[in-house]
């Protein structure tokens, strides 16, 4: 899952801040989903793993990060919020 929850998420963040620190690696990145993004009535399946809405929120979150790390060409239309819920639908 996406680990969002404490303590697993400050846990996670400042692992990855103290081993770039360690190892000098400009090139490791935390990105973390925030608990709001994800709704626990529509946002999960078994075993609390995300379903395809709540990986499509995710990578919604995730990927203007990763475009800008990895000079990415993003386009957000790809991605529309339809109401203040973060219901998200792809567009084509």
């Amino acid at each position: 899952g996406p680990l969002r929850d404490e303590p697993a998420y400050t846990n996670i963040k400042e692992v990855t801040e103290s081993s770039r620190l360690i190892y000098n690696d400009q090139k490791l990145y935390f990105i973390g989903i925030p608990t709001y993004l994800l709704n626990t009535q529509n946002d999960f399946g078994s075993d609390w793993h995300p379903s395809y809405r709540g990986q499509l929120k995710m990578a919604a979150h995730i990927i203007p990060t990763l475009s800008n790390i990895l000079n990415w060409d993003y386009d957000d239309s790809e991605f529309r919020i339809i109401d203040s819920d973060f219901n998200m639908q792809k567009t084509k």
